[in-house]
């Protein structure tokens, strides 16, 4: 493996780093905290509780200056009823309607207007009270002019300023909404020669509109002036519930256009929700897209229409004294983080040159130099550590020489086995040789016994029988029966010889593995014996089970076997049932076959599958003893178990699993 040098990664280096960055992390989440706090325990940070305080005074300046304008819209509305109530006014205002209406809509003109209007006795009174109201308010410059309207022709009848007499005011939103609604109507509008924007109050009369026009200027002055209340981006916006602006806004748009009054829709969040009808707090982008900190509010003025008024003040500088101590705190740690590097410097490599020394040693000891030695001088845990290295070596030297005897030991003995594995096998190979030889000697023998014994059993058949048939009459009883006996054990005999055949047989013949489908195997089998006794009565239950993986011809040798006990063995019982299915067993899918027939001892089930040996006599059923050893070996041959169970007089049931 490739050695690592430079600086990041030596043990001083990452020490340094280590220690630097768990500094830079404390330091940063201790200021974080300061600044922000910890919502989750209820801690404010110096951020949080400037922002707070910030909102707490904005909040404070919206009700204020809310109530005041509030206070103020009411007093001059209060000014326009007394007005419009007024006896002298509303009998001028009468007369004069009466008189226009008496000469005709079609023939009035300015000239006549006038001449009507200064003609009635009450015209210089009732111009007189108009311009009280302004002189009351001259020092604050609120009022600039009073007039009445009358509400038929739209036309002025009487002005403080007489130049505004006989003005056709027909069209104006001012006229229109109290002439038409009969309702209070307080709004902003352009005047029709300075294009000013100017405050409108107006009342309605019986026969008129009573109009008071404010100087706008003076109006929002009185709520716009925060002094130094919001510092140097403090902002007093007012709009309508059109989110249209109604007065001059203190910063130019981006791009440095400027907002003019009436045509600007301001798009700020704050004053959005303030022309919608909301009041609250926020921090979010004004209109010029610059953060701020904003109190909004809303005034119903008259009827449906309302002003919004937002008091906000820049985010920047709410926390330009919070971001100047944050700078401060940042250069102070910055001086402590350089003194904890040069401190973790200097630990670091008192505590790296005496592992660079066991790296060396541990160097020299990779390369074959078990002498190496490490510094051992140092007294604490360094010098000890050291001193175990030290052992370590000597002993690694002790246990290498060692080695390497075992090594040698070993491949001397490897070299034996190996000797021995080739005498070894040498033997197997000879006795297989034997072993196949005793086998084909042995297949040759059980078919030369076979044949052999074949040929004087049917000799000892058939003289028997013809002794039956050319003697039988001169013999009595007892011989006769002697000669059945004779027949009886040479069929027998027959009998086992041909299922000693079989046997041997199944142990040698080549298996060919296939698919097979048990449940048609079985159903065919069940046919047979069917067809073999036909008058017995027996019900055969063939389930369907899962094909498996086998060889075809011995497998049905096994099944045919199982299934021809199951059918001997009820042959005495009334209503014999014979049952072919699958289960599970162990979680291992298992096919069996069931009979109700005779049953056997559970106590000799370990003698079911040998041959020869049989739990029945020949007096109760036929049998050689050789069928279930057949079935055993063809379920071994297919890497299965098989096994039984059963009760005297209550059946059996044969398992097997491949």
């Amino acid at each position: 493996m490739p050695e690592k040098h430079g600086l990041f990664f030596s043990l001083r280096a990452r020490m340094v780093v280590l220690f630097g960055l768990l500094f830079v992390a404390l330091f940063a989440a201790s200021l974080y905290l300061e600044e922000f706090g910890l919502s989750a325990i209820g801690f404010n940070g110096d951020i949080r509780a400037r922002r707070t305080d910030a909102f707490n005074k904005l909040n404070i300046l919206a009700d204020l200056k809310k109530d005041r304008l509030e206070a103020w819209l009411q007093e001059r509305i209060g000014d326009s009823h007394v007005l419009a109530e007024d006896s002298v006014l509303q009998a001028y205002t009468q007369r004069v309607d009466l008189t226009m209406q008496n000469i005709g809509a079609d023939k009035l003109d300015r000239k006549k207007i006038i001449a009507i209007a200064r003609a009635d006795r009450d015209f210089e009174m009732v111009r007189g009270q108009l311009k009280a109201i302004t002189i009351a308010y001259e020092h604050s410059g609120f009022y600039e002019n009073v007039k009445i309207i009358d509400a038929r022709t739209g036309r002025v009848i009487a002005s403080v300023i007489p130049e505004l007499l006989a003005d056709d005011a027909l069209n104006m939103e001012y006229f229109k909404v109290p002439a038409e609604t009969g309702q209070l109507f307080v709004g902003i509008g352009k005047a029709l020669i300075t294009n000013k924007l100017k405050l409108y109050i107006s009342q309605p009369m019986k026969t008129g509109v009573l109009v008071l026009r404010l100087n706008l200027d003076a109006v929002f002055k009185t709520i716009s002036t925060t002094r130094n209340a919001l510092g140097k981006t403090g902002e007093v916006v007012v709009i309508n519930d059109k989110s249209v602006i109604l007065a001059p806004l203190r910063f130019p748009l981006p791009g440095g256009a400027v907002a003019v009054p009436l045509e600007y829709h301001n798009i700020g969040v704050p004053a959005l929700l303030s022309a919608g009808g909301k009041e609250g707090i926020i921090d979010a982008p004004d209109y010029r897209g610059v953060r701020v900190l904003a109190a909004y509010r809303y005034l119903p003025v008259s009827g449906k229409n309302g002003w919004g008024m937002v008091i906000k003040q820049d985010y920047s500088e709410v926390m330009a004294e919070e971001y100047r101590i944050t700078i401060y705190k940042a250069l102070l740690n910055s001086a402590a983080l350089l003194i904890v590097l040069a401190v973790a410097a200097w630990i670091a490599k008192s505590l790296s040159d005496p592992i660079k020394n066991m790296a060396t040693v541990a160097e020299e000891v990779e390369k074959g130099g078990y002498s190496a030695r490490a510094d051992a001088s140092d007294s604490g845990e360094v010098g000890l550590l050291a001193q175990r290295i030290n052992s370590m070596i000597a002993g690694i030297a002790t246990r290498k020489e060692k080695l390497e005897r075992e090594i040698v030991e070993r491949k001397n003995a490897e070299r034996e086995v190996r000797a021995l594995n080739r005498e070894l096998d040498e033997r197997v190979k000879r006795r297989t040789a034997a072993l196949n030889s005793a086998n084909k000697e042995l297949e040759s023998f059980a078919y030369s016994v076979s044949h052999d014994l074949r040929a004087p059993l049917r000799g000892i058949d058939g003289f028997s029988l013809a002794i039956m048939e050319d003697y039988g009459d001169k013999l009595d009883d007892k011989g006769r029966d002697y000669l059945r006996r004779i027949r009886a054990g040479a069929i027998k005999m027959a009998e086992l010889i041909d299922d000693i055949l079989k046997l041997s047989r199944i142990t040698r013949e080549e298996m060919r593995l296939e698919e097979v489908d048990l449940t048609l195997m079985a159903k065919s089998i069940a046919d047979e014996l069917i067809k073999r006794e036909p008058e017995r009565d027996v019900e055969f239950i063939i389930n369907s089970v899962n094909k498996i993986n086998g060889d075809a011809k011995l497998l049905r040798v096994a099944l045919e076997n199982l299934m021809d006990n199951a059918f001997k063995f009820t042959r005495n019982t009334r209503g014999a049932r014979i049952e072919f299915g699958e289960t599970k067993v162990d979680d291992e899918t298992a096919v069996f076959v069931r009979d109700n027939g005779a049953g056997f001892d559970q106590s000799y089930k370990d003698m079911l599958f040998s041959p020869f040996h049989r739990l029945h006599t020949n007096a109760e059923f036929e049998g050689t003893g050789i069928g279930l050893a057949t079935v055993k070996r063809v379920i071994i041959r297919h890497g299965g178990r098989i096994w039984g169970e059963g009760e005297m007089g209550n059946g059996a049931t044969f398992y097997f699993i491949i």
